[in-house]
């Protein structure tokens, strides 16, 4: 899998801006985009031959290598989880999915307690 070019994505945001579809607000500190279609999405970044890395779409949905997540969040391929994690299991942390190295598990937080996922 190749990365993403910092200086591609610093292009694309400039020349966004430079089209009046991206704005910073100041005092909110918001990084906002906009567009009039729709139908298409609101952001993405994608390669010049048309590989999608990210997009969100007008309705709020985030997809990770897919033009048209279906779900509020999409991801087109597997996705890793590398650490452990380092919070307790409380209502905060409720729904939180954490892959163990040291025992080799998945593990899930229910909100009181982490729950082994996977049954190996």
């Amino acid at each position: 899998m190749s990365s993403v070019n910092k200086s591609t994505v610093i292009a694309a945001l400039i020349l966004a801006l430079l089209a009046g579809f991206l704005w910073y607000m100041e005092g909110g500190k918001t990084l906002q985009v906009s567009n009039e279609d729709s139908t298409g999405p609101i952001f993405s970044i994608a390669t010049s031959t048309g590989q999608t890395y990210v997009t969100v779409t007008a309705d709020g949905k985030v997809g990770i290598g897919t033009e048209n997540p279906f779900a509020l969040f999409e991801v087109a391929g597997p996705i890793r989880l590398t650490q452990k994690s380092t919070d307790g299991c409380s209502p905060m942390t409720e729904g939180e999915i954490a892959y163990n190295p040291d025992n080799h598990h998945f593990w899930g937080c229910n909100g009181n307690a982490w729950r082994q996922l996977d049954t190996q």
